[in-house]
């Protein structure tokens, strides 16, 4: 059954934002209550001992919350006010190596990569967007329009249109010449072109959330067979919790791997040098294929035992 639209997150992450600040949060005091909310993070294969920024922050606790209690700790440690949203509609989702934007996707070795991080987060606690710094951060590796435009729109979803590849595409049915380019003066055109639209009078978040509807109804749905455990010894537990899951543990957070060869040179490394290329299958699919909307039957033995509609992207929970 596909989840209602709600919109109730969207003073969320600007009030998370502000308590960073108020509360004199810097990059290692961050990074502590970021292991608080994942510990399991200790063992990540990330780099993170050079701290961490609001927008790495924001972005990978929200991407993690679906199925589990990220965003109920993320509450508890700033002492948050606004309500536990039971989802976030609206929100697009982004891919692991797109939530963090801290020192290892640092290009060029700029000295005050965490000092603009920082900065460019503050002016976000005031609704605005630093031109300069913006075109700054667009330097660093793995730093584009797509993503951080994802988490200006996330702290000011009443102000920002987020530029991810939906958005995108819904905006041009109806300014099909606009064509996004990695700079500010682009992120500005495609904010200007939906307020000039038959769309102005939605807020940023319906319109995105719009935009997701758009794309779902156009993408081809994918089919998918899923065993939930040997002999189905997981069934009752991803039922219970509405959720489909996947092992390989000793791999770390599956969403880390870019390309499929970073998948076989880890699975080499663990488990020997054999034929492992139906692991290297399942492991990608899962990750990267299966998409929102997507219908997956559940199978046990020889018979499908449920049948169910995927309601998220891929998340890392090492708790199940």
């Amino acid at each position: 059954m596909s989840k209602a639209v709600d919109f109730s997150w969207t003073p969320l992450f600007k009030e998370t934002l502000l308590k960073i600040f108020e509360q004199q949060y810097d990059t290692h005091k961050l990074l502590q209550a970021y292991h608080k909310i994942r510990p399991d993070s200790y063992n990540s294969e990330l780099d993170l001992r050079e701290g961490m920024d609001p927008l790495s922050f924001i972005c990978s606790v929200c991407n993690m919350s679906a199925g589990s209690n990220a965003l109920e700790k993320m509450r508890e440690i700033f002492n948050l006010s606004t309500p536990l949203p039971p989802f976030c509609s609206g929100i697009p989702a982004l891919r692991f190596a797109s939530q963090f934007f801290y020192e290892r996707y640092n290009k060029d070795g700029d000295a005050n990569y965490m000092n603009n991080l920082w900065a460019f987060s503050r002016a976000l606690t005031e609704d605005r967007v630093d031109g300069a710094l913006f075109q700054i951060l667009l330097s660093y590796r793995k730093i584009a329009t797509g993503n951080l435009s994802t988490v200006i729109f996330m702290c000011c979803p009443d102000t920002f249109y987020p530029m991810d590849r939906n958005t995108v595409a819904f905006v041009n049915t109806f300014a099909p010449d606009f064509n996004k380019k990695e700079s500010y003066d682009s992120f500005l055109e495609f904010q200007q072109l939906i307020k000039n639209s038959v769309y102005k009078d939605m807020k940023p978040y319906e319109f995105s959330h719009r935009a997701y509807i758009n794309a779902s109804s156009e993408r081809k749905k994918k089919y998918w067979l899923y065993y939930p455990g040997k002999n189905g010894e997981k069934w009752g537990l991803f039922k219970e919790k509405n959720i489909m899951g996947i092992a390989w543990d000793e791999m770390g957070d599956l969403a880390q791997y870019e390309k499929k060869d970073e998948i076989k040179e880890k699975i080499n490394s663990i488990y020997g040098g054999k034929n492992h290329k139906m692991w290297l299958s399942v492991i990608w699919d899962f990750v990267n294929e299966i998409n929102e909307g997507d219908i997956v039957f559940v199978k046990n033995g020889g018979s499908i035992i449920a049948c169910g509609t995927v309601e998220s992207q891929y998340i890392n929970d090492a708790s199940y």
